[in-house]
């Protein structure tokens, strides 16, 4: 029953991260995303863990290197929502987590490959580039060279994502094994502490992020306002008629001036009748609720998995449990995505999706 239920939570657990990033464009929202489910991340197993606080190196570094790992794969994950399909993501998504600890299982603590593993691993690495096929219409379509850019840059970051969600799944593998005796806490611990690095890891990179673009914007401000006062000065002259300088300035300084007008907005500067509505992290005040509302989703969903995992592992082997899981939440993903962001369904993902069921199946023998 808990290997059942398991894909669900899971499944959920992106669907509110694509839902987030409908909502809300632009890279400060990310940050904003990334800390509030970390928080929520802190107080969930903080709970469950009966709001002990314990501390074991082991852990403490593993759960480090877990939440730098999410962090950028979560950054990615945006991205690839904005290029491409919720089912596509998650085929990537997820058979990174099963087969690159499968693969260090293998190659690092003696587990012993059987044949059809090895069929089921062939055809799984052939399901997730087979939604990537195109016909010679799209190929030779008049926007096919913008179309081709976009494709490889969609399938380098889906790489990534399954890359550095395998090396995620693989430290917590490791944390779990313990293979080298360390004195390792319990796995709310480890997720308690990873909270508490994920939040820290968000807050320091908007800090750094804010902190670049404000100096940017501010160099942007200086020369666009003395352009701003040289072409006034040469108005003033009677000389930028003559030249035609105005037409030149509008049109290489619109974006610098479209900026600057937007901070004086927002500092209350700009001659309005209406305010310009604040915002934190990049997120409108009004809908901070919702935002927030959405990483917690994430974060419940999230923990609710890992429990239902957890509980579980102790009556069915890894082995087992982990393809019901891969192949379940992929499902489910590619039925959410449907369903939610009206997305296609198309036959190379259709073919895909059937791949990836026969590869994961292979994987229970």
């Amino acid at each position: 029953m808990y290997a059942v239920l398991a894909p669900v939570a899971v499944a959920a657990q992106f669907t509110f991260t694509k839902s987030f990033q409908k909502r809300f464009e632009g890279v400060p929202p990310r940050f904003f995303f990334m800390l509030a489910s970390a928080a929520a991340c802190v107080l969930m197993f903080l709970c469950l863990n009966g709001f002990a606080v314990r501390y074991g190196t082991f852990t403490f570094f593993m759960a480090l290197g877990e939440a730098a790992t999410v962090a950028v794969y979560t950054v990615i994950g945006f991205a690839v929502f904005r290029l491409g399909s919720l089912s596509v993501y998650m085929i990537f998504l997820m058979l990174g987590a099963m087969l690159l600890p499968y693969a260090c299982g293998v190659a690092f603590l003696g587990e012993e490959p059987a044949a059809l593993n090895i069929v089921g691993l062939a055809v799984l690495v052939v399901s997730m580039f087979v939604p990537f096929v195109q016909g010679k219409r799209a190929r030779e379509g008049a926007a096919g060279g913008r179309r081709k850019k976009t494709r490889k840059l969609y399938i380098v970051l889906c790489v990534a994502v399954f890359l550095l969600n395998g090396l995620t799944v693989t430290i917590s593998k490791l944390h779990q094994s313990n293979p080298w005796d360390a004195a390792a806490l319990s796995a709310y611990d480890f997720f308690f502490w990873y909270g508490c690095f994920a939040a820290c890891l968000s807050a320091a990179a908007y800090a750094g992020f804010y902190l670049i673009r404000r100096f940017f914007l501010k160099e942007g401000r200086q020369a666009s306002a003395q352009k701003e006062k040289g072409a006034a000065e040469k108005e003033k002259s009677g000389g930028a008629q003559s030249d035609g300088i105005q037409p030149d300035r509008a049109q290489s300084d619109g974006i610098q001036s479209s900026d600057a007008q937007s901070d004086r907005a927002q500092s209350g500067g700009a001659q309005r009748e209406m305010p310009a509505e604040g915002n934190f992290m990049g997120v409108p005040r009004r809908r901070l609720w919702s935002g927030a509302a959405l990483a917690v989703g994430y974060t419940v969903s999230m923990g609710v998995g890992a429990v239902l995992q957890f509980a579980a592992a102790t009556t069915m082997d890894a082995s087992v449990l982990f393809p019901i899981v891969t192949g379940g939440t992929i499902v489910l993903s590619a039925v959410s995505g449907a369903v939610f962001f009206h997305e296609k369904i198309t036959v190379p993902i259709w073919i895909s999706l059937g791949l990836t069921a026969v590869g994961t199946v292979l994987f229970l023998f």
